[in-house]
């Protein structure tokens, strides 16, 4: 790939949303299991953390493509190393994948935290309109196929339930957006060409999804076929490729000084992306379709911001923020089973005041899940970077 560039601010934003989400993710586990919680009770807390997915999902895009780019412009036969693209993803991606995949849906399940863990996943709590019995087994597999989004979706229209670690959904997402968007980098040489063809390919589904269920409210009127439709919906909101593409598109912009890139970064666009995001967080505003193209231009606008080098602050690019920004994969991989763990500790204590339970809870979780990452990240995810292609 091409020479690396590093992003100042980038790791900081990462871990600032990797704490979010963290913190959305206590007080959503607090609140399946009957524990005073802040979930559900402000318009903007869900709203926050699935835009922060949407915002890893948008630098994803700008930061991969930025790299795929500056090859593909370097070389003489404007393509670039598909092996060593799909080589630096798996040495990266998988083994901590992998590794969580058998904490969460081998090791806990078995462990003390069994009676906890199944408060939480494989019970329902959604309706449905046609309830489906589906294997666990079936659900592992999509997994183990890197479509946890896929087993989450399934799980929630036919089930009205969340699977093990079913936070894994946005991991699925980007492999899927790895998979193919090299391909469209290698085949087209005209880039105009290239976005023109990937949005199409993303939203097709979409301009079908709509017929189907056009032709299904007028003439089919089955339940069944409005369920594999809304099916379908939730596998399309989790997987959100049109996020990532609209990072490429910013990308494209950025390392070809392309002449919207300087509207962009006009400070008065940026204040009204930041102004017009919290607005909309505010009002709780989030929807499977359109609102989280919204969301991504929003980031997007505020990543090209981030790129100014006279932008340094050290709340974002100072040492230690950055090393913890640069973990975050295992921070957002880890967190979920370490919450799970805290409150399984806490009620082992008999902690009973609601104070000392929040604060035992959220001190250990965000602790503890920064301890794990950083020595998964030395000791274990390292280890297998070094396997990754040269050329």
């Amino acid at each position: 790939m091409a020479d690396k560039k590093y992003f100042h601010n980038f790791n900081g934003v990462r871990l600032y949303l990797a704490c979010y989400v963290l913190l959305f993710h206590i007080e959503e586990i607090k609140y399946v299991l009957h524990y005073p919680s802040l979930y559900r009770q402000y318009k903007f807390f869900e709203p926050l953390a699935t835009s922060s997915i949407t915002m890893f999902f948008t630098m994803s895009g700008f930061l991969i493509s930025y790299f795929l780019f500056s090859e593909k412009m370097k070389s003489a036969e404007s393509k670039i190393s598909l092996p060593r693209f799909y080589s630096s993803r798996v040495t990266r991606i998988w083994p901590l994948y992998f590794l969580c995949f058998i904490i969460y849906w081998i090791i806990a399940p078995n462990s003390f935290l069994h009676t906890t863990y199944h408060e939480i996943y494989f019970t329902k709590f959604f309706p449905t309109l046609n309830e489906v019995a589906i294997p666990k087994l079936a659900y592992g597999g999509l997994f183990v196929l890197l479509l946890p989004q896929l087993a989450g979706a399934i799980a929630y229209t036919f089930q009205g339930m969340v699977v093990y670690a079913g936070h894994f959904w946005s991991i699925g997402s980007e492999e899927l957006f790895y998979l193919f968007w090299p391909l469209f980098v290698n085949k087209f040489k005209s880039y105009r060409k290239m976005f023109k063809y990937a949005f199409f390919a993303v939203y097709i589904w979409y301009v079908l999804l709509i017929v189907l269920l056009i032709i299904n409210k007028l003439f089919i009127k089955s339940s069944f076929m409005m369920s594999i439709l809304a099916g379908t919906l939730s596998f399309l909101y989790l997987t959100r490729l049109y996020c990532m593409l609209i990072g490429c598109a910013f990308a494209y912009m950025y390392i070809t000084d392309h002449r919207y890139l300087h509207f962009f970064k006009k400070n008065s666009v940026v204040a009204i992306s930041v102004i017009t995001m919290v607005i909309m967080l505010a009002f709780g505003i989030d929807a499977p379709i359109v609102v989280h193209e919204i969301y991504s231009l929003q980031w997007a606008v505020i990543i090209l911001y981030l790129t100014r080098e006279d932008i340094r602050h050290k709340w974002l690019d100072s040492k230690w923020i950055s090393y913890f920004g640069s973990i975050t994969y295992g921070v957002y991989l880890y967190h979920v089973i370490i919450i799970i763990l805290m409150i399984v500790l806490a009620q082992y204590l008999q902690i009973k005041s609601t104070l000392y339970f929040n604060l035992f809870v959220y001190f250990f979780s965000f602790a503890l899940t920064f301890i794990v990452a950083h020595f998964s990240y030395t000791y274990f995810e390292s280890k297998f970077l070094r396997f990754k292609l040269k050329k």
